[in-house]
Order: C-alpha cells, then sequence, then structure tokens
C-alpha cells in the first residue's frame, strides 16, 4: 500500500487514475519531443507536458489541451517549467 496521491482525470468520456510514478513508468525509454514552452523534467530529460499526459494516459496527444496537462501535472506535485 502506498499514501502516493492519485487524481482521476477525465478525456472524451474514459476515466484515467493517475499517480506522479506510474506518469514517471510511462515514460521509461520514451524520448522527448521539442519543449516549445510548457516542459517538466523526468528521468533527468525535459518532456512537453502534453506528451507526458498523452504517454501516461495512452492517448493521442491531441486530445489534450496545455491548460488540462499543466493542471494535472502541478495537481501530480510535477514542477512544470515556463520557458519563454
Amino acid at each position: 500500500m502506498t499514501d502516493e496521491q492519485e487524481i482521476l482525470v477525465t478525456s472524451r468520456g474514459r476515466l484515467f487514475r493517475l499517480c506522479k510514478s506510474g506518469v514517471q513508468r510511462s515514460l521509461i525509454g520514451i524520448s522527448p519531443e521539442r519543449v516549445a514552452k510548457y516542459g517538466v523534467e523526468i528521468h533527468g530529460q525535459e518532456y512537453p507536458i502534453r506528451q507526458v499526459v498523452a504517454k501516461a494516459t495512452n492517448t493521442p496527444k491531441i486530445e489534450w489541451t496545455t491548460a488540462n496537462a499543466y493542471r494535472i501535472l502541478k495537481n501530480l506535485g510535477f514542477e512544470v517549467q515556463i520557458y519563454e
């Protein structure tokens, strides 16, 4: 049993249960795409936040807005970097 926080997220009528360690595991062996403005560091690499949420939910990146991805990752305790 873990005390790790889980959150429930919906997209297009589907429910996803996410936790920080599960998000991190989903990116093992995945190369990061180019970060345009919002990124999060996982496994020593900077990933765009929409790519992170898409991989964690096994959905296409187009399903997630930047605002939704930002909110989800912040709620899970990730530090989101903003590049201007």
